[in-house]
């Protein structure tokens, strides 16, 4: 079928559909996926639809095909030494010199050299990559494929107990994930028994729609109705000695697994599906211009490498930059008098950043990326191995039912089979290997509850430190998470007062209406640093206190120069307002990339005054985007959501739909259906043709729709050869924009100080202090709540706000939290309780309310709505308790 070295390599770099199809129509026939002839039912089963797509997890799939990769390089240092390990470990052990058996012991060179073996590879495009998987095994003659990677449950692993696998079905599952497969497979030249000739096998897996199921089949030589081949001596030449290549073309709902960079969230999932893996082995990403490339060694190996902890914040082996370590690590093995032998083993980490010169104390973050941060396991960090692949996973609730809340909220666990019998393990998973079996979980609970039995005081002793912690608070970024909310809330405050014709003055003293100056203090440019593009017309704002009649006025003369005359030519537009104003800049088309160009301004009325602007705008010139191309045919196609959502407005709607495909495939014969969850109350209006692959929609949302889910919406993009894509998102009907006017308000002008008994930081103020801030008030205790003090003059003048953070009814409400919440409650309690506290006292300040002589007069005041706050939240309180089991 194939007559040249140079197409067999064509084959080897397939990345896409279209590539793979126009490849087997022009070397093998231009009729192929007409004549059945060429096709055989994968496993000679004429219905193998339900053996193959018996795994709802994009995921697992592809680690079986790692795994059997793995398997073949055991095989192939099986075949060469010519003995039989007894398990997995042992072969690793015995054959690869891997000390006791656990592959996380090699140093990082011998790691590195053993993972180019074991290859995985995201080629093609971002979204529905190809993903290839390759090894150096012991590799397939052609004449085996028939009863090995294109059967079904013909595997002879079973009865190889230095193997993984059992079922001779789980690599398979990929077929149904891609729309091909292709595989190519050499069987080392030294394993060829007498009969077989060194040839390279290879063919290719189809999905297809049989009436109303998918069929799977693999393409063969029609005249010899077996595997089609290439020489031997070819692959040597193209560096394919010996083991299996297989692509999986497009392979599809991958999402942000294949989305993102291999050094996220495939590298953290793949890491977790292969905890502990028998063999390192590399994961690789080709697309783009940037390739990357890690060694894949498991959670433990990566978990090893960070430093202990045996307290807040004080490391054994501290570490330059470390963010992350582990404050209890440990590996127990559960042998009960009946019932297999399991290893337990657990890593409690520990947050160790410092900002604004304090700790974070957010450990559940540092669990990240240890964890598998698909839908399937997000929640589940208690993983269940054999051969040191993920064969199930588990909550921690185990944990929090001993009351450790906050140690479940950074602990990963790691309970390993490969201990039990052949006899115990051969029923303990599900053929998937996805799940447990009801009593096969029970088993595994009762492992870890022994494991927490044995270490609970050291367990609870923890627990408790991260409960002072939250008691604490933390401090480092309060402030900006009590801006989000109160500024909103002053804002509204702002609103109201406006509705009641008063006029609403801002803490830095300002009115709510820009209000501009005859001769103004200042002019400067709102960004400092501005991206441009040759050829493409771009703007930067000015920004000054001066009135609008001032700048219109003939008089006066505003300038904007640029460094670079005859690169960048700029317009000043009068037609601002409210002290912003509009430069346009038009640069030259032949600009350099990487030239910079500075920007400066200055406002005149000559004789009078004059004010310049103190810093430059800073442009760089950077590289124009490449003229938008497209896919053809196209693999790429979904709405732009929200959260998976598609979020309209009433009175009318534009839907997007993001896709790959050229601007002309309308024109081509392609039609774009859409339809909406209700075509009645819902109607869709019209469609329109790509502008730079992206569809737009048309929906009719009535002025009256309720607002809210409204269903779901679909489309769907037939091409002309009869092929589709489709999408479908959640509609949700949203309240219409509120528009906002010329006048906007600027942010208000506060900061927010803590305030101690005892200071155990820098900037922060003690309760002897406040008698000195607030002139000459008694001194606070633990019953004071909150104080306000401004300073400035005028447009100067800021608000601080003083908050006890040793106040005694908040700290007694915030250990009932920690007692039976999560980091996660406490802090939400805490948030809002000062946002509130700060609104009061905003209120009291813009209010003008005079203070004493000697004492603030709203001290009591703010005590008695401390006291209804704290009273208000035990509702709060007690629901915690009892969504927690507390």
């Amino acid at each position: 079928m194939v007559d040249s070295q140079k197409h067999a390599a064509e084959l080897l770099d397939i990345d896409s559909s279209f590539k793979l199809e126009s490849w087997l129509k022009g070397f093998v026939s231009s009729d192929i996926f007409e004549d059945e002839s060429y096709w055989r039912n994968v496993g000679n089963l004429r219905s193998n639809a339900g053996s193959i797509e018996a795994s709802a997890d994009e995921i697992n799939p592809l680690v079986e095909r790692v795994v059997n990769a793995i398997e073949a390089v055991i095989e192939l240092r099986v075949a060469e030494f010519g003995r039989q390990p007894e398990n997995p470990r042992e072969a690793i052990e015995t054959l690869f010199d891997i000390p006791q058996g656990e592959s996380w012991r090699l140093d990082e060179t011998q790691a590195q050299k053993l993972a180019q073996d074991v290859v995985l590879t995201f080629k093609g495009d971002q979204q529905t990559p190809t993903v290839e998987v390759r090894d150096n095994g012991i590799g397939i003659h052609p004449t085996e494929f028939a009863d090995t990677i294109v059967a079904l449950g013909q595997s002879e692993k079973g009865q190889r107990p230095y193997l993984i696998g059992m079922y001779g079905q789980g690599g398979s599952s990929t077929f149904d994930k891609s729309k091909y497969t292709v595989i190519i497979s050499r069987r080392h030249p030294d394993q060829l028994n007498d009969s077989q000739a060194d040839v390279i096998g290879w063919t290719v897996v189809r999905k297809r729609l049989n009436v109303r199921a998918m069929v799977y089949s693999y393409l063969v030589d029609p005249d010899t109705d077996s595997i089609p081949t290439i020489p031997g001596e070819w692959g040597s030449s193209m560096g394919f000695v010996n083991g299996t290549n297989v692509l999986h073309v497009g392979y599809a709902d991958l999402g942000s697994f294949a989305k993102q960079q291999i050094t996220n969230n495939a590298y953290y999932t793949l890491n977790y599906r292969l905890f502990d893996p028998l063999l390192p082995w590399t994961l690789r990403d080709r697309r783009g211009a940037k390739q990357v490339s890690r060694t894949m060694r498991g959670v433990p190996y990566r978990l090893r490498q960070l430093p202990s902890v045996s307290g807040i914040g004080s490391s054994e082996t501290r570490r330059r930059n470390e963010t992350t370590a582990v404050r209890d690590h440990v590996d127990y093995r559960h042998e009960p008098e009946s019932g297999p032998t399991l290893k337990v083993e657990w890593w409690i980490l520990q947050d160790e950043q410092i900002v604004d010169g304090r700790r974070r104390r957010e450990h559940y973050d540092r669990l990240r990326p240890y964890r598998d941060q698909t839908q399937r396991y997000s929640r589940r960090v208690t993983s269940v191995t054999r051969g040191g692949q993920t064969h199930a996973a588990l909550t921690i609730q185990l944990f929090r039912n001993r009351g450790l809340h906050q140690l479940a909220r950074s602990t990963i666990i790691h309970v390993d089979t490969d201990k039990m019998t052949w006899e115990e393990g051969a029923g303990f998973f599900t053929s998937n290997r996805a799940d447990l079996k009801t009593e096969s979980q029970r088993v595994v609970e009762a492992a870890v509850s022994a494991a927490i039995e044995l270490h609970i005081d050291r367990l609870r002793a923890i627990e408790r430190e991260r409960q002072q912690e939250i008691v604490m608070g933390r401090s480092a970024s309060d402030e900006e998470q009590i801006r989000q909310h109160l500024d909103k809330m002053i804002e509204v405050f702002r609103s109201h007062q406006d509705t009641k014709g008063t006029s609403t003055v801002q803490p830095g003293g300002r009115r709510r209406d820009f209000v501009g100056r005859q001769e103004p203090t200042f002019l400067k440019f709102a960004q400092t640093n501005r991206t441009i593009r040759p050829g493409v017309q771009t703007r930067v704002d000015l920004l000054t206190d001066a009135d609008d009649e001032v700048v219109s006025h003939n008089r006066t003369e505003v300038r904007v120069r640029s460094s670079n005359t005859d690169g960048v030519l700029v317009d000043f537009d009068t037609r601002g307002g409210n002290g912003r104003y509009r430069v346009n800049l038009t640069p030259a088309v032949d600009l350099v990339v990487g030239t910079r160009i500075e920007l400066s301004a200055s406002i005149t009325q000559p004789g009078r005054w004059a004010v310049e602007a103190k810093h430059p705008c800073r442009l760089t010139v950077a590289e124009s985007p490449r003229p938008y191309e497209g896919t053809d045919p196209p693999t790429q196609f979904a709405f732009a959501s929200q959260n998976g959502a598609v979020h309209v407005r009433r009175s009318g709607a534009r839907i997007k739909i993001k896709s790959d495909a050229r601007d002309d495939i309308i024109e081509k014969g392609a039609v774009l259906n859409v339809v909406s969850p209700d075509s009645e109350s819902l109607p869709v209006l019209g469609t329109s043709a790509p502008k730079e692959g992206e569809f737009r929609v048309r929906l009719s949302v009535p002025v009256d729709a309720p607002l809210g889910p409204a269903g779901e919406i679909s489309a769907k993009l037939t091409l002309k050869d009869g092929s589709e894509l489709a999408t479908q998102a959640d509609l949700v009907i949203d309240d219409q924009l509120r528009t906002g006017g010329a006048n906007q308000r600027s942010r208000p002008n506060y900061q927010i100080r803590d305030v101690r008994k005892i200071p155990n930081a820098d900037g922060e103020v003690s309760w002897s202090d406040m008698p000195k801030v607030l002139d000459g008030i008694e001194q606070w205790n633990e019953h004071d709540v909150g104080a306000y003090f401004e300073t400035g003059e005028e447009n100067e003048r800021q608000i601080t706000f003083f908050v006890n953070a040793d106040n005694k009814d908040l700290l007694d409400n915030r250990k009932q939290i920690a007692r039976n919440g999560s980091q996660l409650d406490a802090d939400g309690f805490r948030t809002m309780h000062r946002t509130l506290v700060c609104f009061h006292l905003y209120r009291l300040a813009v209010s003008g309310r005079p203070k004493g002589d000697t004492e603030y007069e709203y001290r009591e005041e703010m005590i008695r709505l401390n006291q209804t706050l704290i009273y208000t939240h035990r509702e709060f309180i007690a629901h915690i308790t009892e969504s927690h089991g507390g």
